[in-house]
């Protein structure tokens, strides 16, 4: 049981890892000066991210929950 929750918290911790990149590269793609014809590019891509970062986050809320409730054994 304790190999599985050493598993779980590691993966935890990659999750929000992911997180934090996928903030730090939607926010480097809002931040960076662009053309317009680059700016919808940049806005789709964006939007992508977001939505892959959303989706991290309930993973991760998700594993928090799980670990919280002691919901491993």
């Amino acid at each position: 049981m304790n190999k599985l929750l050493r598993q779980r918290k590691q993966r935890l911790k990659q999750l929000i890892l992911s997180l934090h990149e996928l903030r730090s590269e939607f926010y480097a793609l809002h931040d960076a000066p662009t053309t317009e014809s680059k700016e919808q590019m940049l806005y789709e891509d964006a939007k992508a991210s977001f939505a892959e970062l959303l989706r991290k986050l309930r993973q991760v809320q998700g594993y928090y929950e799980t670990l919280s409730s002691g919901g491993l054994g």
